[in-house]
């Protein structure tokens, strides 16, 4: 028998057995509590986890809609089907309305089966979907820590729209915020130092021609007039036709280490400088 934790919500013993009996023919093995009051459903909702809640619509001190109303407070996604021996359809429309995921009569039970099946999988989809989106968030987060870190960030063109995706580490590096930037290939260009804006666009010319990769280190100028330096890795991505659809790629902050080359190129060349200096003064002796 498939096992099963039902939480009636129900005024009358009598007709929480008929549901419990009902119940173990269609195949179930029930477990259950019966709460009368919005405490008692806190508390059972508190101190268990149940796969579905099936409730009355109207007893003297709490209502369907009540119960309702206390699973939303707590937070916890338990499917709620009404169970009710008198209910209009404008009310049992209502009450869908308002988050009850399903209704039935008392005196027709044919259905109850069915529906606590789709309900629960319905839950279990929610669920995995909720998993999925939080994977998705911490995994999006520790991308993100990684590239900030590494002072690395990734971007796509879209080269058919002209639409242009960083990440955020890009943006720090661009030392701008996704609200001033234009989301385009011109904004791009716009950052990249005008003497290096030619060689930039041949290594792009080059790649979506298939020509080489896209591989080019050069400066860019950000909105406060400080200079970077940075290197661009990308591929294109084209159709079955091979036209060019998407441009995908890393960008990564190297002013520091094209500061340490250049002072490495300055420094060498002023021991040059002295060690012509110092051969001119031995050949004049």
């Amino acid at each position: 028998m498939k096992p099963l934790k039902v939480l009636f919500v129900e005024d009358s013993n009598d007709d929480a057995a008929l549901l419990l009996r009902h119940l173990s023919s269609e195949g179930y093995n029930v477990q259950s509590k019966i709460v009368q009051t919005a405490a008692d459903m806190k508390a059972a909702l508190d101190e268990s986890k149940w796969d579905i809640i099936l409730s009355d619509y109207t007893m003297p001190h709490f209502t369907g809609l009540d119960a309702l109303s206390v699973l939303k407070q707590s937070g916890q996604d338990i499917p709620i089907i009404i169970i009710s021996g008198a209910i209009g359809e404008d009310v049992a429309v209502e009450a869908m309305l308002e988050g009850v995921n399903d209704y039935l009569m008392k005196g027709n039970l044919t259905r109850l089966a069915v529906a606590i099946e789709r309900e629960l999988e319905n839950a279990a989809t929610r669920r995995a979907q909720k998993q999925a989106k939080e994977f998705l968030r911490r995994s999006e987060g520790n991308l993100s820590d990684a590239q900030r870190l590494a002072h690395i960030g990734s971007w796509e063109t879209d080269l058919v729209n002209n639409q242009l995706f960083w990440s955020d580490e890009v943006y720090r590096i661009f030392g701008v915020s996704k609200d001033d930037f234009g989301d385009t290939l011109e904004s791009f260009v716009n950052f990249i130092h005008p003497e290096d804006r030619q060689m930039v666009q041949s290594a792009a010319e080059a790649a979506m021609a298939k020509l080489a990769p896209y591989s080019v280190e050069h400066r860019i100028i950000l909105p406060d007039g400080e200079e970077k330096f940075v290197c661009e890795i990308g591929e294109v991505i084209f159709d079955e036709a091979g036209k060019p659809l998407r441009f995908t790629g890393t960008v990564q902050d190297i002013t520091e280490r094209k500061g340490q080359e250049l002072l490495l190129v300055k420094l060498t060349g002023q021991m040059e400088q002295q060690a012509r200096v110092f051969n001119t003064t031995l050949s004049s002796i």
